[in-house]
């Protein structure tokens, strides 16, 4: 039944292909990860010099330019492509565009089919919606997305991944990156439905103010993961205020968060809140430095509101929570380098600081409260002298018990997932990835391995952040990789044909492996291996991960 309805289903597609030419958009979300599309645009904005790109969505008009050098250098020439608006709309330009000399707005109408086979059975998405954005003046930009989600169906790893974090109704019927959904007719209970938007704003007044909005994500830091905050988690209302001042920006955040696992007397999830702060100062054309410091915080009754004081500038979080009161939150510190070895080849790290007493830190006693982690890596665009060749290797690291509070509200996360790694804590990851491009075919190959401690049978090792530390099963002893010892073995190659550079809109083949070894089985905690093939059409303007 299941082939049928893929049939049936691919069947839609090439009726679907027919409406791209009609309908320039047809963009769908493979089951596979995507960063991809960042990296089209890296060699044109990341070789700058006193450019501060750790903070990210970028501006929208400060590298608007190399979105427009991307999509020359990618510009199919000729008379169907230039001078026929079928062709144009195709493969060159927006669906519907109205520009004039103060404004520019933009239309695309949104088409998703793709689909997976693997040992587990037939994965597929499919879904529709627009996209509309544009911008008015020199000040003000927008973007909106909607789609209405349909018949996604996991890959089993994906699903038991869902089900271990946490085996809640409620919560089983989580979209990874999207939010919650609805579970739909499929007896293994795998299919979910959803609607999903992004919207968000961007004013810039002058070249010292920057304020963005909206409901969308977040991402701090020059890698492929970040350890401050990243794009892992679902969409949030934020607003976001960026000052620049010559070599120094600083960037204040404020956001309001979703705990899945406990509901208010209306059936509404509980609400937090997140500040977060990040100060760049580029010491010189070549060496960038940073801080950060975030505080999540709510509480169970839904009284307690947005707090002002966790506004003020260049005050530590940490401190002020004190003030506040001891139980006022759940506090982050960290720090962050990157270094131009070459105008296109950077060295980066981080450390996040969840909490440590410098006494039982160098004692070397394994206390649970020293709660830490870093990254380090290096990425080069044109590696090796080779045009649009990327390479990068990452190394992260984070200790048990990182990012969780005595009250699980508190936890560093919103909707279930993580607000930094998609490991949560207590794993030690190292990802290589290489992508090349030679005009609009391009090739991606990555290799995640990672050693994670897990809990199971209601055991608090350290890793689950959504457990409050104070069932934590020791004091002391506590080490990276306690608990269950699993090995993680993740590997992606996908081959991709870029239909419009305008709109990220791509189609792709691609394989994935994937095993997952426990040192032990128990409950939910089985070891299983992935095989899995991939191929549709999709656009790569958000960014899901799967990779875990």
């Amino acid at each position: 039944m299941k082939l049928l309805n893929m049939m049936k289903q691919t069947k839609l597609l090439v009726v679907l292909a027919i409406g791209l030419f009609i309908g320039n958009s047809l963009k769908a979300q493979l089951i596979v990860p995507n960063n991809t599309y960042s990296f089209f645009l890296d060699p044109y904005y990341q070789t700058q010099e006193h450019e501060h790109t750790a903070v990210r969505p970028l501006n929208y008009f400060r590298y608007q330019h190399a979105l427009d050098s991307f999509v020359n250098d990618s510009r199919i020439e000729g008379s169907f492509f230039t001078h026929n608006w079928l062709g144009r709309v195709m493969f060159n330009e927006d669906f519907l565009q109205y520009k004039k000399e103060d404004f520019d707005l933009r239309l695309n109408t949104f088409l998703d089919y793709s689909g997976g086979v693997d040992s587990g059975g037939i994965s597929n998405s499919f879904k529709r919606g627009f996209n509309f954005n544009g911008h008015i003046g020199d000040y003000f930009a927008f973007q909106t997305h909607f789609s209405i989600v349909d018949q996604i169906i996991y890959p089993g790893y994906i699903i038991e991944s869902i089900n271990y974090r946490d085996a809640n109704p409620v919560i089983g019927t989580l979209i990874l990156g999207q939010g919650n959904g609805k579970r739909g007719a499929s007896l293994d209970k795998s299919e979910r439905n959803q609607f999903f938007t992004t919207s968000t704003f961007s004013y810039i007044p002058n070249k010292y103010f920057q304020f963005d909005g909206g409901f969308g994500k977040n991402f701090i830091g020059d890698g492929y993961r970040s350890l401050f905050l990243s794009d892992n988690a679902n969409n949030y209302p934020f607003v976001r205020m960026v000052n620049s001042f010559g070599r120094v920006q600083f960037t204040t955040l404020v956001a309001q968060l979703r705990h899945l696992k406990q509901q208010y007397p209306d059936d509404t999830f509980m609400k937090k809140y997140l500040t977060a702060r990040h100060l760049s100062w580029n010491v010189t054309d070549k060496l960038n430095i940073g801080f950060f410091d975030a505080v999540v915080y709510g509480d169970s009754l839904g009284t307690r509101g947005f707090e002002a004081e966790y506004l003020l500038p260049f005050i530590l979080l940490r401190p002020l929570e004190f003030a506040i009161g001891s139980n006022a939150g759940n506090a982050l510190l960290g720090g962050n380098i990157s270094y131009k070895i070459t105008p296109t080849t950077m060295i980066y790290g981080q450390f996040v600081l969840d909490e440590f007493r410098s006494r039982e830190l160098f004692s070397g006693s394994g206390w649970f409260s020293n709660k830490f982690g870093g990254q380090f890596g290096v990425k080069s665009m044109n590696a090796f002298g080779v045009k649009n060749l990327f390479i990068q290797a990452e190394f992260n690291s984070v200790r048990p018990f990182t990012y969780s509070h005595k009250t699980a509200l508190m936890a560093y996360e919103t909707y279930n997932q993580s607000l930094a790694h998609p490991l949560g804590a207590n794993f030690s990851e190292f990802n290589a990835i290489t992508r090349y491009r030679v005009k609009r075919f391009y090739a991606t190959a990555q290799i995640m391995v990672a050693s994670q401690g897990l809990d199971t049978m209601g055991v608090n090792y350290g890793q689950d952040i959504f457990k409050s530390y104070w069932t934590r099963t020791q004091e002391y002893d506590n080490t990276i990789g306690q608990g269950v010892n699993t090995g993680i073995l993740y590997g992606n190659l996908t081959v991709g044909f870029i239909i419009n550079p305008k709109t990220g809109l791509v189609a792709e083949v691609g394989y994935t492996h994937r095993n997952f070894q426990p040192e032990a089985e128990a409950g939910l905690l089985q070891a299983n291996t992935t095989n899995l093939i991939t191929i549709g059409v999709k656009n790569l303007l958000l960014n899901y991960y799967y990779d875990f």
